[in-house]
């Protein structure tokens, strides 16, 4: 993996808008136009998305819609715009292979597949090391700046 571009969960908060216990990404890597990779460790038992030592499927789904919105914060932040907030509209074509256990670091890809206007279609994919976890298409809605 190369060196990332941000890192930690205070660093990645001051690009989103989430905060604990909900901020699921960590490690920004890449981030361009049309793609980002960035990573989550797992948290311990305890969290709300983890039960029997394993992150749920719904914390999977907000870790790679979350990816989405560190790309935004972070591409706004480069081209001295102001951040938008954005919404999930809606998610298809979701797959889950496994579930990673606590400790684990997923690593999750999102391609943006189209812009239109304030929508933009995305692709997602998780892994932890070689292994698919889940991958996905979702839509975001941004507000207007």
């Amino acid at each position: 993996m190369t060196e990332p571009l941000v890192a930690g969960s205070e660093a990645v908060m001051t690009f989103i808008p989430h905060r604990p216990p909900f901020v699921l990404v960590d490690t920004l890597y890449v981030c361009t136009d049309d793609e980002a990779v960035a990573s989550f460790t797992i948290p311990e038992a305890g969290h709300v998305l983890v039960q029997d030592g394993l992150f749920q499927e719904p914390g999977l789904l907000e870790h790679q819609a979350q990816v989405s919105a560190l790309q935004a914060g972070y591409q706004a932040r480069q081209y001295q715009l102001p951040p938008q907030m954005g919404y999930v509209a809606g998610f298809r074509h979701i797959t889950i292979h496994g579930l990673p256990r606590s400790g684990e670091v997923v690593t999750t890809t999102v391609h943006t597949l189209t812009r239109l206007g304030s929508l933009t279609a995305l692709r997602a994919e998780t892994r932890s090391e070689a292994r698919l976890l889940a991958s996905c298409e979702f839509t975001v809605v941004l507000e207007p700046a």
